[in-house]
């Protein structure tokens, strides 16, 4: 993207995170020292889980999660077709056998009713639920479900950092036995690369934290001696990384306010226009608005999708779409046989959803000025 265009997304950097980024360059540690385990504390605070270890991004989360589990080759795992390729590429590499899962037409999330028919015919082991844009899942449904069928979850809460379910922030440990969190550049909160998990058993999570750090124990003894335990990675995040972290999350409520305020802009505008169809956001739920997910109702209009993208391009706004579905991924079509009739919501969405500008560093004008050209463009 052009430093002069506006995105989907994008980072907002003040120069109190320089600073206190600077701070750690000038120290003794530029990794494995203090400022990761202060940035781990301030998140278990945060999120509301002891068993927290920061990673070097959201897709280690997810590997070390499958690793921890044990997840066996040819168990079944479920993922819901409409999130990024990330989790379906750990299970993939693990040996498993996916089953992708159509989403709803409300929130986008995984389609609860489908998903239960999935789990009358097969013996799931995992459920990777993805809480979509930052509108959480119906987790008192899903914990139903789980007790009904028995199977473990996973929330990959990449986009719902600051997201609140029945008023709280630190809900998704509550439901899952595993939660991912992606710090990426245009996330809620950002380290450049990085990411957290979350997990409810101590066991699993000491079990993490050595594979973390390539399997090693450490002994406590006077040549610093060490023994592999398991061979594991190297998913460390750097106190460079850990400092921009501490500093954002600090500012991460004010940056959910000022993405809420944004939302309302565009609700005020397009609510009573038909050919919009805008996020929607439960009463028990507290959106965080990592994305901006607009349906538009193509049928109706003088354009399509691929020509709208291309113009406002050449204004000044570089647009997504979140996500291409996992089922129409020609890797997996093919490892699965895939049935385009299977994954219908999914493919609605992708062929007509695009993701509006939304960032807390966007000022108000700068959406208004995005509103004003899509409307100009869709009446011409």
């Amino acid at each position: 993207m052009k430093s002069n265009q506006i995105g989907y997304s994008r980072q907002n950097i003040d120069k109190k995170d320089i600073k206190l980024v600077t701070k750690v360059l000038k120290s003794d540690f530029l990794t494995q020292g203090p400022m990761n385990k202060f940035f781990e504390k301030k998140l278990s605070n945060y999120l509301g889980s002891k068993n927290l270890l920061v990673v070097n991004n959201g897709t280690a989360a997810l590997q070390l999660a499958i690793e921890i589990l044990n997840i066996k080759k040819n168990e079944k795992v479920v993922i819901p077709t409409n999130t990024f390729i990330a989790s379906a590429n750990m299970v993939d590499r693990s040996g498993a056998k996916i089953i992708f899962c159509d989403i709803e037409k409300e929130t986008f999330n995984i389609d609860l009713k489908k998903l239960e028919t999935i789990l009358k015919k097969n013996k799931i082991k995992l459920i990777i639920f993805t809480d979509f844009a930052g509108h959480p899942n119906d987790w008192d449904k899903i914990i139903t479900l789980k007790k009904k069928y028995n199977f473990l979850i996973i929330n990959d809460c990449c986009h719902s950092l600051g997201s609140e379910y029945k008023s709280s922030k630190k809900y998704a440990i509550k439901y899952a036995d595993i939660v991912t969190y992606s710090f990426h550049a245009v996330k809620n909160i950002t380290t450049g690369e990085g990411g957290a998990i979350l997990i409810k058993k101590k066991s699993l999570y000491l079990k993490a934290k050595l594979l973390r750090s390539h399997g090693l124990k450490y002994n406590n003894d006077e040549l610093n001696s060490y023994e592999l335990t398991k061979p594991g990675f190297n998913f460390r995040l750097s106190d460079i990384q850990c400092a921009l972290g501490v500093s954002q999350l600090e500012r991460l409520d004010s940056f959910i306010k000022k993405k809420r305020n944004l939302a309302r802009i565009y609700q005020k505008n397009f609510k009573n226009d038909f050919r919009f169809k805008l996020p929607i956001e439960k009463k028990e739920v507290k959106h965080s608005y990592h994305l901006f997910p607009v349906v538009i109702n193509f049928n109706k209009m003088k354009i399509n999708k691929r020509k709208l993208f291309s113009k406002l391009n050449k204004n000044g706004f570089k647009i997504q779409t979140h996500y291409k579905p996992l089922s129409k991924h020609r890797y997996f079509i093919n490892k699965y046989k895939l049935k385009n009739q299977d994954f219908l919501n999914s493919n609605f969405y992708y062929k007509n959803a695009i993701s509006f500008p939304m960032s807390s560093f966007y000022k108000t004008k700068q959406i208004k000025k995005f509103i004003d050209c899509l409307l100009k463009i869709l009446k011409s």
